[in-house]
C-alpha cells in the first residue's frame, strides 16, 4: 500500500478520494488521471486517502448526498474501516 493511501488513523488529515467518469470529457477524466490528481492533492496538504468513493455510473448532476458510495460518507454512515452502519457513529 502506498503511504498516501492508508487506513484511518485519526491524524486529522484522513481524506476520502472521489472519482467519477464524465461522458463528455473522457480523456481528461480517466480513472488513472483522477487517481493521480487526487493523490497529488492529498499529498500537497499532508493528507492521505483512507478510501475511495467511486461513482463510475453516477451522473454529475446527482446530489452528492444521494450518490451510492459518496453519500454514506457524507451522512456519517460509514465507519473508519469503510463499512456502512445503520446510524451515525
Amino acid at each position: 500500500m502506498d503511504e498516501i493511501e492508508r487506513p484511518y488513523d485519526g491524524c486529522g488529515k484522513c481524506l476520502l478520494g472521489v472519482r467519477r467518469l464524465s461522458r463528455v470529457k473522457a480523456a481528461a477524466t480517466s480513472p488513472e488521471r483522477q487517481r493521480g490528481d487526487v493523490l497529488t492533492a492529498a499529498a500537497s496538504v499532508g493528507g492521505h486517502i483512507i478510501d475511495w468513493a467511486d461513482g463510475w455510473e453516477v451522473s454529475g448532476a446527482t446530489d452528492p448526498m444521494t450518490r451510492p458510495k459518496l453519500g454514506p460518507w457524507l451522512r456519517g454512515f460509514v465507519t473508519s474501516g469503510g463499512s456502512t452502519t445503520d446510524s451515525c457513529p
